[in-house]
Protein backbone atom coordinates (compact mmCIF):
# COMPACT_ATOMS: atom_id res chain seq x y z
CA UNK A 1 0.00 0.00 0.00
CA UNK A 2 1.24 3.45 -0.63
CA UNK A 3 -0.66 6.23 1.65
CA UNK A 4 -1.55 9.55 -0.11
CA UNK A 5 -0.79 11.60 3.20
CA UNK A 6 2.57 10.39 3.18
CA UNK A 7 3.67 10.79 -0.65
CA UNK A 8 5.31 13.48 -2.51
CA UNK A 9 3.48 16.05 -4.59
CA UNK A 10 3.55 13.84 -7.76
CA UNK A 11 1.97 10.60 -6.37
CA UNK A 12 -0.92 13.42 -4.74
CA UNK A 13 -1.18 15.03 -8.04
CA UNK A 14 -2.15 11.38 -9.70
CA UNK A 15 -4.62 9.94 -6.90
CA UNK A 16 -6.81 11.76 -4.55
CA UNK A 17 -6.63 8.18 -2.46
CA UNK A 18 -4.25 5.87 -0.64
CA UNK A 19 -3.23 3.00 -3.17
CA UNK A 20 -3.23 -0.53 -2.56
CA UNK A 21 -0.77 -3.09 -5.13
CA UNK A 22 -1.77 -6.71 -5.18
CA UNK A 23 0.07 -9.30 -7.42
CA UNK A 24 -1.62 -12.79 -8.59
CA UNK A 25 -1.04 -16.30 -8.00
CA UNK A 26 -2.03 -18.09 -11.60
CA UNK A 27 -1.53 -21.61 -12.10
CA UNK A 28 -0.06 -19.53 -15.35
CA UNK A 29 4.04 -19.65 -15.13
CA UNK A 30 3.96 -16.22 -17.43
CA UNK A 31 0.03 -14.46 -16.98
CA UNK A 32 0.26 -13.32 -13.51
CA UNK A 33 -0.62 -9.57 -13.31
CA UNK A 34 0.04 -6.84 -10.80
CA UNK A 35 -2.94 -4.16 -10.02
CA UNK A 36 -3.25 -0.64 -8.70
CA UNK A 37 -6.16 -0.27 -6.92
CA UNK A 38 -8.21 2.39 -5.22
CA UNK A 39 -7.94 1.64 -1.74
CA UNK A 40 -11.13 3.33 -0.91
CA UNK A 41 -13.17 1.27 -3.22
CA UNK A 42 -10.95 -1.56 -4.64
CA UNK A 43 -11.90 -0.34 -8.39
CA UNK A 44 -8.57 -1.06 -10.81
CA UNK A 45 -6.74 2.24 -11.00
CA UNK A 46 -3.46 0.41 -13.51
CA UNK A 47 -2.69 -3.36 -14.80
CA UNK A 48 0.89 -4.09 -14.58
CA UNK A 49 1.09 -7.62 -17.31
CA UNK A 50 4.37 -8.48 -19.00
CA UNK A 51 3.38 -11.82 -19.90
CA UNK A 52 6.07 -13.19 -18.14
CA UNK A 53 5.49 -13.15 -14.97
CA UNK A 54 5.16 -16.10 -12.66
CA UNK A 55 3.35 -16.26 -9.56
CA UNK A 56 3.21 -13.85 -6.94
CA UNK A 57 3.42 -15.39 -3.26
CA UNK A 58 4.51 -12.07 -1.51
CA UNK A 59 3.47 -8.46 -0.39
CA UNK A 60 4.64 -5.42 -2.93
CA UNK A 61 7.01 -2.56 -1.37
CA UNK A 62 6.13 0.96 -2.24
CA UNK A 63 9.22 3.14 -2.51
CA UNK A 64 7.63 6.41 -1.71
CA UNK A 65 10.55 8.85 -2.51
CA UNK A 66 10.52 7.31 -6.10
CA UNK A 67 7.03 6.54 -6.82
CA UNK A 68 7.55 2.49 -7.50
CA UNK A 69 6.25 -0.45 -6.42
CA UNK A 70 8.89 -3.39 -6.06
CA UNK A 71 7.30 -7.02 -6.04
CA UNK A 72 9.31 -10.41 -5.89
CA UNK A 73 8.04 -13.26 -8.08
CA UNK A 74 8.36 -16.95 -8.77
CA UNK A 75 10.82 -16.91 -12.44
CA UNK A 76 9.25 -20.25 -14.36
CA UNK A 77 12.50 -22.07 -13.54
CA UNK A 78 14.54 -19.28 -13.89
CA UNK A 79 14.08 -18.44 -17.40
CA UNK A 80 12.19 -15.03 -16.41
CA UNK A 81 12.62 -11.94 -14.38
CA UNK A 82 11.74 -12.57 -10.36
CA UNK A 83 11.91 -8.70 -8.82
CA UNK A 84 10.39 -5.92 -10.44
CA UNK A 85 10.57 -2.68 -10.39
CA UNK A 86 7.05 -1.00 -11.34
CA UNK A 87 5.54 2.67 -11.58
CA UNK A 88 3.40 3.11 -9.16
CA UNK A 89 1.49 6.32 -11.20
CA UNK A 90 1.24 4.64 -14.04
CA UNK A 91 1.67 1.09 -13.84
CA UNK A 92 4.51 0.78 -16.44
CA UNK A 93 7.77 -1.38 -16.08
CA UNK A 94 10.68 0.82 -14.76
CA UNK A 95 13.18 -2.46 -14.28
CA UNK A 96 13.34 -6.04 -13.76
CA UNK A 97 15.82 -8.66 -13.00
CA UNK A 98 16.59 -11.93 -12.98
CA UNK A 99 17.39 -13.63 -9.33
CA UNK A 100 15.64 -17.20 -9.20
CA UNK A 101 12.62 -17.61 -6.96
CA UNK A 102 11.50 -15.50 -4.65
CA UNK A 103 8.35 -15.91 -2.31
CA UNK A 104 9.41 -13.16 0.26
CA UNK A 105 8.91 -9.82 0.14
CA UNK A 106 11.14 -7.70 -0.76
CA UNK A 107 12.30 -4.78 1.83
CA UNK A 108 13.83 -1.27 1.16
CA UNK A 109 16.96 0.16 2.97
CA UNK A 110 16.17 3.35 5.45
CA UNK A 111 17.29 5.72 2.75
CA UNK A 112 15.46 4.17 -0.46
CA UNK A 113 19.17 3.31 -2.48
CA UNK A 114 19.23 -0.73 -1.63
CA UNK A 115 16.59 -3.53 -2.03
CA UNK A 116 16.79 -6.32 -0.35
CA UNK A 117 15.02 -10.10 -0.93
CA UNK A 118 15.87 -13.44 0.21
CA UNK A 119 15.58 -16.07 -2.56
CA UNK A 120 13.88 -19.44 -2.22
CA UNK A 121 17.23 -21.13 -2.31
CA UNK A 122 18.33 -19.01 0.51
CA UNK A 123 20.52 -16.13 -0.66
CA UNK A 124 20.51 -12.65 0.10
CA UNK A 125 20.33 -10.20 -2.91
CA UNK A 126 20.46 -6.48 -2.98
CA UNK A 127 19.82 -4.48 -6.21
CA UNK A 128 19.92 -1.01 -6.22
CA UNK A 129 16.69 1.57 -6.43
CA UNK A 130 18.58 4.25 -7.68
CA UNK A 131 21.16 3.09 -9.77
CA UNK A 132 20.02 0.99 -13.07
CA UNK A 133 21.36 -2.88 -13.21
CA UNK A 134 23.06 -2.80 -10.00
CA UNK A 135 22.54 -6.29 -8.46
CA UNK A 136 24.79 -8.32 -5.86
CA UNK A 137 23.83 -11.62 -4.35
CA UNK A 138 25.52 -13.33 -1.10
CA UNK A 139 25.83 -16.71 -1.55
CA UNK A 140 25.13 -18.58 1.82
CA UNK A 141 25.01 -22.17 0.67
CA UNK A 142 21.54 -22.88 2.23
CA UNK A 143 18.88 -24.69 0.43
CA UNK A 144 16.02 -22.45 1.19
CA UNK A 145 15.05 -18.94 2.30
CA UNK A 146 11.97 -17.67 4.49
CA UNK A 147 10.49 -14.65 4.39
CA UNK A 148 11.67 -10.86 3.98
CA UNK A 149 15.37 -9.85 5.47
CA UNK A 150 15.91 -6.95 8.16
CA UNK A 151 18.22 -4.25 7.14
CA UNK A 152 19.44 -2.14 9.99
CA UNK A 153 22.21 0.73 9.90
CA UNK A 154 25.47 -0.11 11.25
CA UNK A 155 26.06 4.03 12.00
CA UNK A 156 28.31 5.26 9.16
CA UNK A 157 26.01 5.83 5.73
CA UNK A 158 25.48 3.17 3.53
CA UNK A 159 27.01 0.46 5.27
CA UNK A 160 24.21 -1.67 6.65
CA UNK A 161 23.80 -5.12 8.28
CA UNK A 162 20.53 -7.72 7.51
CA UNK A 163 18.95 -10.22 8.87
CA UNK A 164 17.67 -13.12 7.49
CA UNK A 165 16.26 -16.86 7.46
CA UNK A 166 17.89 -19.89 5.94
CA UNK A 167 17.55 -23.29 6.14
CA UNK A 168 19.77 -26.60 5.03
CA UNK A 169 18.56 -29.92 5.99
CA UNK A 170 15.68 -28.94 8.69
CA UNK A 171 18.12 -26.89 10.11
CA UNK A 172 18.03 -23.35 10.25
CA UNK A 173 20.16 -20.12 11.18
CA UNK A 174 19.02 -16.76 11.36
CA UNK A 175 22.25 -14.82 9.76
CA UNK A 176 23.66 -11.45 10.15
CA UNK A 177 25.16 -9.95 6.71
CA UNK A 178 27.21 -6.99 6.13
CA UNK A 179 26.22 -4.36 2.77
CA UNK A 180 28.29 -1.46 2.06
CA UNK A 181 27.56 0.34 -1.30
CA UNK A 182 28.87 3.66 -3.22
CA UNK A 183 26.83 6.20 -4.53
CA UNK A 184 27.31 4.54 -8.14
CA UNK A 185 27.30 0.92 -8.55
CA UNK A 186 30.15 -1.44 -8.30
CA UNK A 187 32.71 -1.45 -5.75
CA UNK A 188 30.49 -3.31 -3.05
CA UNK A 189 30.94 -5.35 -0.37
CA UNK A 190 28.75 -7.82 0.82
CA UNK A 191 30.11 -10.17 3.52
CA UNK A 192 29.08 -12.35 6.66
CA UNK A 193 29.19 -9.73 9.76
CA UNK A 194 32.14 -10.02 11.96
CA UNK A 195 31.32 -11.07 15.46
CA UNK A 196 27.97 -12.98 15.06
CA UNK A 197 27.97 -16.62 15.64
CA UNK A 198 24.40 -17.67 13.74
CA UNK A 199 21.84 -19.07 16.15
CA UNK A 200 21.61 -23.16 15.75
CA UNK A 201 19.71 -26.08 17.15
CA UNK A 202 16.53 -24.21 17.63
CA UNK A 203 14.39 -26.07 15.16
CA UNK A 204 13.27 -24.47 11.61
CA UNK A 205 12.66 -21.30 11.65
CA UNK A 206 10.29 -18.11 10.55
CA UNK A 207 11.71 -14.46 9.09
CA UNK A 208 12.90 -12.62 11.88
CA UNK A 209 11.27 -9.32 13.27
CA UNK A 210 12.84 -6.37 14.53
CA UNK A 211 12.45 -4.50 17.78
CA UNK A 212 14.40 -0.97 16.90
CA UNK A 213 13.27 0.37 20.39
CA UNK A 214 15.24 -2.19 22.24
CA UNK A 215 17.41 -3.66 19.19
CA UNK A 216 16.42 -7.44 19.98
CA UNK A 217 15.79 -9.49 17.07
CA UNK A 218 12.55 -12.52 17.58
CA UNK A 219 11.86 -15.47 15.41
CA UNK A 220 9.30 -18.12 15.99
CA UNK A 221 10.26 -21.91 15.58
CA UNK A 222 9.01 -25.32 14.33
CA UNK A 223 9.41 -26.55 18.18
CA UNK A 224 6.68 -24.12 19.67
CA UNK A 225 8.89 -21.83 20.88
CA UNK A 226 9.34 -17.98 20.56
CA UNK A 227 13.28 -16.88 21.06
CA UNK A 228 14.65 -13.75 21.24
CA UNK A 229 18.05 -13.41 19.85
CA UNK A 230 21.17 -10.49 20.74
CA UNK A 231 21.62 -9.16 16.90
CA UNK A 232 25.15 -8.53 17.84
CA UNK A 233 26.13 -11.73 18.74
CA UNK A 234 23.65 -14.22 17.70
CA UNK A 235 22.87 -14.89 21.24
CA UNK A 236 19.56 -16.69 21.91
CA UNK A 237 18.48 -14.25 25.45
CA UNK A 238 14.70 -15.90 26.30
CA UNK A 239 12.69 -17.79 25.23
CA UNK A 240 9.12 -18.45 25.37
CA UNK A 241 6.99 -22.14 24.82
CA UNK A 242 3.68 -20.70 22.80
CA UNK A 243 2.34 -23.87 21.53
CA UNK A 244 4.80 -27.25 21.52
CA UNK A 245 2.65 -29.13 19.45
CA UNK A 246 2.59 -26.89 16.45
CA UNK A 247 5.36 -24.64 14.26
CA UNK A 248 5.19 -20.92 15.39
CA UNK A 249 5.23 -18.34 12.55
CA UNK A 250 7.04 -14.79 11.99
CA UNK A 251 6.32 -12.86 14.73
CA UNK A 252 4.50 -9.39 14.58
CA UNK A 253 5.51 -6.19 16.95
CA UNK A 254 3.23 -3.32 18.34
CA UNK A 255 5.82 -1.16 19.39
CA UNK A 256 2.72 1.47 20.63
CA UNK A 257 1.53 -1.18 22.91
CA UNK A 258 4.91 -3.38 23.64
CA UNK A 259 3.00 -6.53 22.28
CA UNK A 260 4.09 -9.18 20.33
CA UNK A 261 1.80 -11.08 17.86
CA UNK A 262 2.45 -14.29 16.97
CA UNK A 263 0.22 -17.67 15.23
CA UNK A 264 1.03 -21.15 14.60
CA UNK A 265 -0.01 -24.14 12.19
CA UNK A 266 -3.03 -25.07 14.40
CA UNK A 267 -4.89 -21.55 13.92
CA UNK A 268 -4.20 -19.68 16.96
CA UNK A 269 -3.37 -16.32 17.62
CA UNK A 270 -1.20 -15.56 20.23
CA UNK A 271 -0.39 -12.29 22.66
CA UNK A 272 2.99 -11.59 24.63
CA UNK A 273 3.94 -8.63 26.27
CA UNK A 274 7.69 -7.77 24.26
CA UNK A 275 9.82 -9.25 26.70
Amino acid sequence: MQLRKYSNAAFQGAFTTDMLYVGTRELSTTTNKVYGLNANTGAIVWTFNPLNMDGVNSTPAADYAGNFVWVSSLSNGGAQPSLWKIDSLTGALAESFSLGDISGSPTPNFDNRVIYATTDSGNLVAVRSDVAACANTFVTGATSGTGFPIPIGSGNPRDENIFFTTTTAGASTVRKVNFVYNLTCGGETFVAAGGYTNPSGIGTLSGPSYNPLTSFIYVGSSNGNLYKIDPASGTVLLSRTVNAAATIGEPSLDLFLSRIYIGDTQGRIYSFDIF
